[in-house]
């Protein structure tokens, strides 16, 4: 497997090992970026050369051989040879190298027997787990979170996406803190946008039948110039109208493109997946650093904890809201620019990933 390290000088002198699906430069590989510099040694782990991304349909398209199918499979209810060899590797990748801190980001494939056999051999060792979904919800399939709860219980430390995800796991008495998600560095303000990313209103995100589909299909109805992307969107009921009125098939946007279109709207929105029971998303981090107005739905955290409404978001409750707050802001450049300008320092200065990783590295000093 593709393995790594890196060595720093002038840094702890820890060998740090994150293990998931590296799919995505936002997540495990964020994460690795920001902790470079802060420990000595720093090992990756990614788990998607074994199944080829065949779960990411979005990277590369699901081939119909006999050995994806079994792949898939196997990946899918978490058990079989596949799933063996992946937690056999991760044992002989962390005992010849002498790992101090593993960090499994939404480890769905990692084993609590395997954490045991990993503690046996190195009893000093600190595991750290990171989920960013809601593996607390009973929208999944009973067995699409049995082995992250394994990996639960035996971890030393538990990093919640979500403060209904702390709750849960303080209630099964693991040990557990927040670990709130932040801005990637491929999200930055960009001055000169060429037009065919300029828009006035922008939403990037899944497709979810929350009704989010009819909102902005009736605001592609009153005529909004907004753009769509995402993933999903064909299971919408209004899929095929809401393709008539932008004049293109949705699709996902990634790194460079996703920050151009972000950057190119003057508002940008936020739903929040019910799925997962979300009061916060990535995107709520991401978005005021491209200097765009961030119109969200209202959560609690978002609005109280997080930032401050009318100073760094605003919200939006029901269809009319939405589009009277879309109507005032488009209206009303210096009220939308101020915002937009106290909302990226806001979060530059409380939001990066560095801050949540100085802070990271303080609790595990403590474990």
């Amino acid at each position: 497997m593709n393995n790594s390290s890196v060595k720093v000088s002038s840094s702890i002198d820890i060998k740090f090992l994150i293990v998931g699906d590296f799919a995505y430069d936002i997540y495990e590989e964020s994460l690795r970026k920001s902790f470079h510099g802060i420990v000595n040694e720093i090992y990756s782990f990614p788990l998607g050369p074994y199944y080829d991304y065949i779960t990411h349909p979005s990277i590369n398209r699901f081939k119909f051989t006999i050995e994806n199918v079994l792949k898939f499979c196997q990946i899918k209810f978490r058990y079989g040879r596949l799933i063996k060899k992946i937690n056999d590797d991760l044992v002989d990748f962390i005992s010849e190298n002498q790992v101090d801190i593993v960090f499994l980001y939404r480890p769905i494939l990692i084993k609590g027997e395997t954490l045991r056999r990993i503690k046996r051999t190195l009893p000093n060792i600190k595991i750290i787990t990171y989920n960013n979904d809601c593996a607390f919800s009973n929208k999944y399939p009973w067995y699409f979170w049995r082995l992250y709860h394994q990996c639960c219980r035996e971890s030393s430390l538990n990093l919640a996406y979500r403060y209904l995800d702390l709750k849960f796991l303080q209630q099964l008495s693991i040990d557990s803190s927040l670990f709130l998600p932040s801005f990637s560095d491929h999200i930055y303000p960009i001055i000169d946008i060429q037009d065919n990313y300029k828009s006035d209103v922008v939403f990037i995100g899944h497709f979810e039948d929350d009704g989010r589909d009819y909102y902005l299909v009736e605001l592609l109805r009153k005529g909004y110039n907004l753009r769509i992307f995402g993933t999903k969107w064909s299971d919408s009921k209004y899929y095929k109208e809401i393709c008539s009125y932008l004049g293109y098939k949705i699709i996902p946007v990634y790194k460079n493109e996703y920050n151009l279109y972000l950057n190119g709207a003057k508002i940008a929105l936020v739903f929040l997946s019910k799925l997962n029971n979300d009061r916060y998303t990535r995107r709520n981090f991401e978005i005021p650093m491209t200097n765009t107005l961030m119109l969200s739905v209202f959560s609690k955290e978002l609005a109280c904890e997080l930032f401050k409404e009318g100073q760094h978001i605003v919200f939006f409750n029901d269809l009319q809201s939405l589009m009277s707050k879309i109507d005032f802001y488009l209206e009303h450049e210096d009220e939308r620019n101020k915002i937009v300008s106290d909302s990226y320092y806001w979060t530059c200065n409380n939001h990066s990933m560095n801050s949540r990783v100085n802070s990271l590295m303080k609790k595990i000093k403590s474990l």
